[in-house]
């Protein structure tokens, strides 16, 4: 029977599979899901690493994919795909989803079938080729990362002293990918917000041209946007999508007055925009719409004679100017 390996940069590493008892294991802090989960888990550093294995425990539990993945493998009787530990450390490389799935089975139904799992066993890793395991890796029935799990395990390879040059050969992505991941995550930790679902506004803050500059040469608008997305949390949203914060500021950005409005929070960002998108032409005219909107029946009704004769004239040449901006707009429009 051919004995099971792993090719990672050119090097080949054994495997063995064998079944683990659920705590002998430890799930692995670095994996880009169990970092992200932690993420936002007050003074984490501070606790015993037990306490900190537990924690970790507790918080995969509240993720969907774990809500999800617990009644699929109760169905299917176990796992499709083995998990992968590092022998060494004994720590989980990839399918810390599953463990805890597993630990949850057991803990509620008591179960032994639950106290043992699936492994394959890598030997030899160096800290490089587990870092290059991790980002490429893909198990069948895995959830894949998300793109802010993705950039926040860039994000920990440059954390621990590892250059851009660096990061870009482990990981078979560009110096530039690396810098751009490493700066929206950047941004998230400056803005002391750990929520995952934010990623995309940042990712936006960071990656379009007109805000990044903007927010440079405008500390009170980058100050009140980044707490907009910052307080809101996961069960309520921030006022805007990140599309709309992509495809809406801009246009606000170039209407000085409006701008300072959904500033101060007199109106939101799809008003805003709605306001700043309107042409001067198109000010004008609905400045005049509203004029006439204004007057009443009873207001007419209480005009001297010659003042009604007066406002029907008026009324007559405002037509006459309609008429000919409908006619000229048409034959642009028809061309």
């Amino acid at each position: 029977m051919t004995q099971p390996e792993i090719t990672i940069h050119g090097a080949t590493i054994p495997c063995r599979d064998a079944k683990y008892k659920i705590d002998r294991l430890l799930f692995l802090r670095d994996n880009p899901r169990v970092y992200s989960c932690i993420a936002g888990v007050r003074d984490f550093d501070d606790l015993f690493p037990d306490q900190q294995q537990q924690k970790i425990y507790e918080t995969l539990l509240r993720e969907p994919s774990v809500k999800t993945l617990i009644p699929d493998i109760r169905h299917n009787g176990g796992l499709i795909e083995p998990i992968l530990v590092r022998a060494d450390t004994e720590e989980v490389i990839e399918g810390n989803s599953r463990l805890a799935a597993y630990r949850h089975l057991y803990s509620n139904t008591r179960d032994n079938k639950w106290t043992q799992i699936p492994c394959r066993i890598v030997s030899g890793l160096t800290d490089d080729q587990l870092a290059a395991l991790l980002h490429s890796i893909h198990v069948k029935g895995k959830t894949s990362w998300t793109r802010y799990e993705k950039a926040y395990f860039i994000f920990l390879q440059r954390a621990k002293g590892k250059s851009y040059k660096d990061i870009a050969n482990l990981f078979s992505i560009s110096q530039t990918t690396a810098r751009r991941d490493v700066r929206i995550i950047q941004s998230m930790e400056d803005n002391n917000d750990p929520n995952r679902t934010h990623f995309s506004y940042y990712q936006v803050v960071e990656t379009t041209p007109v805000l990044k500059q903007q927010l440079k040469r405008n500390d009170q608008l980058k100050s009140v946007l980044l707490s907009m997305i910052r307080s809101a949390d996961e069960t309520d949203s921030p006022p805007f999508t990140a599309q709309q914060l992509r495809d809406q500021l801009p246009v606000v950005l170039k209407k000085r007055k409006i701008l300072g409005k959904f500033v101060r929070g007199e109106i939101d960002l799809e008003t805003a925009h709605d306001r700043a998108k309107i042409s001067n032409t198109q000010a004008r005219l609905k400045k005049v719409r509203d004029i006439l909107n204004d007057v009443t029946k009873t207001e007419l009704g209480a005009l001297e004679t010659s003042s009604k004769r007066a406002v029907e004239y008026e009324c007559r040449k405002i037509q006459k100017e309609i008429t000919r901006i409908t006619k000229i707009l048409a034959a642009m429009i028809s061309k």
